[in-house]
């Protein structure tokens, strides 16, 4: 059963898909041969009478995890492995080389070892009753839009639509725990007063999720998060406290907001120790292999197939988008938010013979505490690609919006798509589930592991958007045996020369 699902989920459904399965592509699905050999034995005797001459040939619609067609992926029904080798020597030709299968999908490679199958309990937004998504909607702009009274920075969209999603499972767990209807519930049923106590539904459900769910210290630090915006947005008006008039932080003399920043500073604590949930083996890749999927991504960017034939424009556009996307990460490490809120003429400039991506404060994560970013480069090697994708590529995808990169339905990308698009492109080209994020974890990783000086790597930290003692403490991720090895040699030198 294995097996039969591993060759189903890379596009070895038909009779003929195992009469073309070489030895290699075997090996990487983990396939014995004496299997595939037992196959192709009965496949040739069931087709004896077309031994004269007369071949088969199929065409599949199949799409797989990337939207792709066989014929997209330039993949032909029957070839023998000699012919397959000369395919994969066409790309200097114009044709697309045999797209690699690594055996594996993202969908099936877990990372954790999280419970799986438990039922969602979080109150799907149409569910909501007609007064809670008035406070949604009012806790969004409070968020999203400079106010007067006491106050901190605004927050992006993006990070109020995710505390509104996780208030959401906040208050779906709440109905379950007291028997309450979905339609009726509000943030006062979470937060009924400004009192300590207040914070008890609170605890009770970061510790339900901990007990039941085995969610990480930084998922309660987001909770906990959300929860204070929640608490502020209700009982805000309340506060007789002003920014830089005794306690700095805003709202301290709310008796609820002392006790969730309490367990915030907890849960910041225990995130910083704990160890991370995944199995990183599973998704990282060392730099240079990550530029090798880089190029292999552009190596299929062509506009035939192995046998020649000509790809749909929407197909050549798709491989050329995906290219942009990991070339652009390679140099310009950044979350990616900043890859879907890409807009030629305001976030993306061309100045001068560069391109570059120029974000305001409201623009990444960090701005709040950094400002204005310096603009952030994008290799020029790139701008050829990058040029016919905005002026011919781009309009074959059929996008209904003004971002630069977009869906096959033609929607913007959110979150999931982009983190979607990039795991299951590793995980075909690598084998590995590496996502957008862990990107910036590996270009530092790689760097502190170099000659790099003390300058350079502060200036990194800077054009990332984050500070040195968070790439030393969040982005590097080499071991402690690879952080002291240094020490190690410097210490055996020294005492050759003693010895000397």
């Amino acid at each position: 059963a294995r097996i039969a699902a591993t060759l189903e989920a890379n596009w070895f459904t038909t009779p003929m898909d195992l009469a073309r399965l070489s030895v290699e592509e075997a090996r990487a699905m983990a396939v014995p041969m004496k299997l595939v050999d037992e196959f192709k034995r009965a496949l040739d005797g069931a087709r004896g009478f077309a031994a004269s001459g007369a071949s088969a040939t199929t065409t599949t619609t199949e799409k797989n995890d990337e939207g792709e067609t066989a014929l997209d992926l330039g993949l032909e029904p029957l070839v023998s492995e000699t012919a397959a080798t000369t395919m994969k020597t066409m790309v200097s030709s114009g044709r697309m080389a045999l797209k690699m299968r690594t055996g594996l999908s993202a969908e099936s490679t877990r990372v954790t070892s999280r419970p799986v199958g438990l039922p969602n309990y979080r109150i799907p937004l149409e569910e909501c009753g007609s007064d809670l998504k008035k406070q949604f909607k009012a806790l969004r702009k409070f968020l999203t839009v400079r106010r007067l009274g006491p106050q901190e920075c605004i927050l992006a969209g993006v990070t109020a639509e995710k505390y509104e999603d996780v208030l959401r499972g906040a208050l779906g767990w709440l109905c379950a725990e007291k028997n309450m209807k979905p339609s009726k519930v509000t943030l006062l049923d979470l937060f009924p007063s400004i009192d300590a106590e207040s914070a008890n539904g609170a605890f009770e459900y970061v510790t339900w999720l901990n007990d039941e769910r085995q969610t990480s210290a930084n998922y309660e630090l987001l909770v906990t998060r959300s929860c204070i915006a929640a608490v502020k947005f209700l009982y805000g008006n309340l506060s007789k406290a002003q920014p830089g008039e005794g306690e700095a932080k805003p709202y301290h003399d709310l008796p609820v907001m002392k006790e969730l920043r309490r367990m915030a500073k907890d849960a910041k604590a225990r995130s910083a120790k704990a160890p991370s949930v995944s199995d990183e083996r599973l998704k990282w890749l060392e730099w240079d292999e990550y530029l090798t999927l880089v190029q292999r991504l552009k190596s299929e960017c062509t506009a035939k197939n192995c046998l020649g034939q000509s790809r749909s424009a929407s197909a050549v556009a798709w491989s050329v988008q995906k290219y942009l996307i990991f070339g652009i990460l390679s140099c310009v490490p950044d979350r990616q938010r900043t890859l879907r809120e890409l807009r030629v003429g305001k976030t993306l400039f061309k100045e001068g013979d560069k391109w570059v991506i120029r974000h305001k404060e409201t623009d990444y994560k960090t701005g709040k505490d950094y400002g204005v970013r310096p603009p952030l480069v994008i290799a020029p090697h790139l701008y050829p690609t990058l040029e016919t994708f905005i002026e011919t590529h781009r309009k074959e995808l059929n996008p209904n919006h003004d971002f630069l990169f977009t869906r096959k339905n033609g929607e913007q990308f959110d979150g999931q798509g982009i983190y979607r698009l990039f795991t299951t492109t590793a995980m075909r080209l690598t084998g590995k589930r590496t996502n957008p994020h862990l990107i910036r974890d590996m270009v530092v990783t790689h760097l502190r592991g170099t000659d790099a000086s003390e300058r350079q790597l502060e200036a990194l930290a800077i054009y990332m958007g984050h500070s040195l003692q968070m790439q030393k403490s969040t982005y590097d991720r080499r071991s402690v045996e690879q952080k002291v090895a240094p020490a190690v040699d410097l210490l055996d030198s020294l005492n050759a020369k003693m010895r000397l």
